[in-house]
Formats: structure tokens, sequence, C-alpha cells
């Protein structure tokens, strides 16, 4: 199964800035990564799903327009594709869908959440 699917454990330290928001937020997740495609001679692409928890310094003013009872504290779930070149196999493109949550009251009280659309370049060691 290791040809097909792999585990990941993540960490992340990210800022949130725009005009709205302004907060720093730290998050753990485990991933599962399904690696197998048929295109991937020509595009080498990856999808992985994770779940964690996130926590933000401060209540995001985001998630206060939703609900005022937002957390710092809540669930966290990623969907992230990958491509890149099958010629530079460390490099890829990566799209992430960056969802926080209660999950319906599992952790906390509160309906606040958020979604982030996230882009960027990755590169592995």
């Amino acid at each position: 199964y290791k040809q097909w699917v792999s585990f990941e454990l993540e960490g992340q330290i990210g800022r949130h800035f725009n005009d709205i928001s302004d907060n720093w937020e730290f998050a753990g997740l485990v991933l599962a990564r399904w690696h197998k495609f048929p295109w991937d001679k020509y595009i080498d692409t990856s999808f992985a799903f994770g779940s964690g928890l996130s926590y933000f310094d401060e209540p995001s003013q985001i998630e206060l327009e939703e609900d005022e009872g937002a957390q710092r504290l809540l669930g966290y779930l990623a969907f992230e594709l990958t491509l890149g070149l099958p010629k530079y196999p460390r490099w890829n493109l990566m799209f992430r869908i960056h969802h926080r949550s209660g999950g319906y009251g599992l952790i906390g009280d509160g309906e606040s959440g958020s979604n982030y659309l996230c882009t960027g370049l990755k590169f592995a060691f």
C-alpha cells in the first residue's frame, strides 16, 4: 500500500493579515495522501486529506462576524492537491482548502469557523 498512500504529520505557524483580521495561527494535523494517478508520468499529482487542531492567538474578526462566541481553538480540516513535473520530484505546486470549525459542537459550543483558499510551492527535504 505504501506506493499508493502515505501518512504525514504536519505542523504550521502562519500569519493571517487583511483589512478585517490580523492574527497568528498554530496548527497541527495528520494527513493521508494518495499518490497514484494515471497521468503521473506527465504531471505528478497527489491528493491529501487531513484533520487536526488550529489555534489563533486572538479570536478571528472574520469568525466573530459569524459568531460572537468565536473561539481560538477549533478543529482543522485540510484538502490539498499537489501538482509537479516528474523531472523535478522535490518541487510541487500546492492548492489547499484550509477549514476551521467547531465540528458542530465537538470542539467548544460556538458555531464559528472559516475557510481559506491557499496556494504555494512545496519543497521536499
